[in-house]
Parts: C-alpha cells; sequence; structure tokens
C-alpha cells in the first residue's frame, strides 16, 4: 500500500508541476520521463464517448497522439492551496 501511495504521489507532483507551469498537454513519452506511471490512477469517468482519469484532484486525457491533456477543472483544486496566511 505504501508504495502504490508512492508512486501516486510522484504522478501527482508531475501534474502539479505542469498545472503550476500552464501546461494543459504533454507527450505521455515525457511525462513518464518526469516519473509519471500512466498505470496508476485514483479514478476513471466515463463521459460521453471520452474516458477521463483521476490522480486526486486532477483530471487528465489520453488523446489518440499519445498526448496527456490536463483537464482544467477548477472545483478539484488542491485544498492545501487555500489562501493561508
Amino acid at each position: 500500500m505504501r508504495n502504490t501511495h508512492r508512486l501516486l504521489r510522484r504522478n501527482w507532483k508531475v501534474l502539479h508541476k505542469y498545472r503550476r507551469k500552464g501546461i494543459q498537454m504533454v507527450l505521455l513519452d515525457d511525462a513518464s520521463k518526469d516519473g509519471f506511471n500512466a498505470d496508476l490512477v485514483t479514478g476513471i469517468v466515463l463521459n460521453e464517448s471520452r474516458v477521463i482519469y483521476r490522480c486526486y484532484e486532477y483530471e487528465y486525457e489520453v488523446n489518440d497522439d499519445g498526448c496527456l491533456v490536463l483537464n482544467d477543472n477548477e472545483a478539484y483544486e488542491p485544498s492545501h492551496a487555500s489562501n493561508r496566511e
């Protein structure tokens, strides 16, 4: 369980890094080089003809060109991103 959580956390960090930099599309091969493991997700949503993957609060799709496309879903912002001063 710890190993799986560690790998999911690594996926989260990669997605978080892309989101912070404003990157919305990246080749899956490049994401894998950054440590992303496409085999591990926390959820799958079937929406019409689309398959949306989740890694905690981040949602993404994999298009036909082998690109990871981050969904701009503001409803799932990380709870630790709230204003703490």
